[in-house]
C-alpha cells in the first residue's frame, strides 16, 4: 500500500471519527483533543490532515455532502418525470436538514458556530442543491426546447 493510500485512509478514519464526537457534543462542545483522543493520537498529530477545528469540521460537512449527492442522484437516476424527481429532491432534502441538524446539534444549547464557518457550509450546500436541480430539469426533454 502506498503512502498516499495510507494517508488517505487515515485522513477518513480522522473524518469519521471526528463525525462522530462533533454528533455527541456538538460543534461547540467539541475540541481537538477530544476526537484525538477517540483515535487514540495526538492532537499534533490531527494537524497534520486539518489546520484547525473548523477546518475539520468542514471536511466532515464535505463528507457528509458528498454522501448525500450519491444517495440523491441514485434516488432520482430512473426513469421517471421531471415532477417525480423534483418531488425526491424535495423530501431528500428536507429530511438529509433535519438529520445534518440533529446530528450535529446545531441548537439554542450549542455552543455557536462561528458565522463564516457557517457561511461557508451554506455556500458549499446551496452549491450541491443548485447542481441537483440543474441536473434535474436539464433531463427534462420539454424544458429543452424553452429559450
Amino acid at each position: 500500500m502506498s503512502d498516499k493510500t495510507k494517508s488517505n485512509q487515515r485522513g477518513m478514519e480522522i473524518i469519521r471519527a471526528a463525525s462522530e464526537v462533533f454528533s455527541l457534543y456538538g460543534y461547540g462542545k467539541t475540541s481537538l483533543d477530544d476526537i484525538a483522543s477517540a483515535l487514540n493520537i495526538t492532537r499534533s498529530a490531527l494537524y497534520y490532515y486539518h489546520r484547525n477545528k473548523d477546518d475539520l469540521f468542514l471536511a466532515v460537512i464535505d463528507n457528509w455532502l458528498h454522501d448525500y449527492r450519491l444517495e440523491l442522484e441514485k434516488a432520482i437516476a430512473g426513469e421517471m418525470t421531471t415532477e417525480h424527481r423534483l418531488e425526491i429532491f424535495c423530501r431528500c432534502y428536507l429530511d438529509y436538514r433535519l438529520k445534518f441538524f440533529k446530528i450535529n446539534k446545531f441548537n439554542d444549547d450549542d455552543y455557536p458556530v462561528p458565522f463564516d464557518l457557517l457561511k461557508r457550509i451554506k455556500s458549499r450546500s446551496i452549491s450541491l442543491q443548485v447542481s441537483i436541480i440543474t441536473g434535474i430539469l436539464e433531463r427534462d426533454d420539454a424544458l429543452k426546447d424553452i429559450e
